[in-house]
């Protein structure tokens, strides 16, 4: 059940210890199975452990430090939401993937690079949602995909580098004031609603984006310090959402393809400095303050 008999005295949950007691070997740990388990301040899971079903210790609010085993690949769904002592994990190199909401809302949560597996694929909503000490220059050379959005809103991160990236979701860094440098795949094809929006963003990799299809509104919006000059001109642009690039105060340069057809309201206004904007085929369809003001 929920071990209770493990937890007495010392709050440390040793499922490895469980095993070895029972003369059983633990596969998978059923949905809530340590939810709101009260006393327990450390959990350590057995390397046969393979599957971990979400909310597995939702809301064991005295839970300060985790040892993961060595035959997960994913870390559940919800598995540390609402453990709100919790300060360190151990994930071990083979993770695979971060489920739903994961870590989501940990602010006592204290993580590095080192303590992320190069393993890591995927990603998914929320995993580390206002995470303020999960910080540092992360990079994850195996990441492909986020599912969902706002992974990292509001985190400690300084840098993030995923070069097979394709697709970068929305709100992924969103209100996150220290985030600076970002790195991802030059065939990126899609950057979600306000993925950078109002964060420390200061430069972006690779500026010139030639398999970009779409843009979503609000994404680099208010995103003071970035420096980058874009070349779109290669990409496949046809539109530009509302407040896309509003607000670049050091941005001198925007190139748009010719298959570039509209700028929407706001788009690329309010930025208050001299700058160049290029359109690479047929003036498209300017909306109302799109360009307003510009310096130059």
């Amino acid at each position: 059940q929920n071990g209770s008999s493990y937890i007495a005295g010392s709050g440390v949950l040793d499922l490895r210890t469980v095993e070895a007691d029972c003369g059983v070997v633990l596969k998978v740990s059923n949905n809530g199975a340590l939810e709101k388990v009260a006393g327990m301040t450390e959990v350590y899971l057995p390397d046969s452990l393979e599957s971990v079903d979400g909310n597995t210790f939702t809301s064991c609010t005295s839970l300060t430090n985790a040892v993961l085993g060595s035959g997960m690949k994913a870390v559940g769904t919800r598995m540390f939401y609402k453990c709100s002592s919790l300060q360190k994990v151990l994930l071990p190199e083979g993770i695979e993937e971060i489920k739903d909401e994961a870590f989501d809302l940990l602010k006592n949560l204290v993580m590095t690079q080192e303590d992320f597996p190069s393993t890591i694929t995927t990603i998914r909503n929320c995993a580390f949602r206002h995470c303020s000490k999960v910080t540092g220059d992360l990079v994850f050379p195996n990441l492909t995909t986020f599912t969902g959005g706002y992974h990292f809103q509001g985190a400690g991160v300084t840098s993030f580098t995923a070069p097979k990236l394709e697709d970068v979701p929305k709100g992924l860094f969103n209100d996150s004031k220290k985030f600076t440098k970002f790195v991802c795949s030059p065939n990126v094809t899609n950057i979600g609603y306000r993925a950078f929006q109002a964060s420390g963003l200061r430069d972006f990799y690779p500026s010139e984006l030639t398999k970009l299809k779409t843009l979503s509104e609000g994404v680099f919006r208010a995103c003071g310090s970035l420096t980058n000059n874009f070349d779109l001109s290669q990409s496949e642009l046809t539109y530009v959402p509302p407040f896309a690039f509003a607000d670049l105060v050091k941005v001198k340069s925007i190139k748009f393809p010719k298959t570039l057809t509209e700028l929407a309201s706001e788009s690329i206004g309010y930025n208050k400095s001299s700058r160049a904007v290029w359109f690479m085929g047929p003036p498209p369809t300017i909306g109302e303050k799109a360009l307003y003001p510009n310096g130059g």
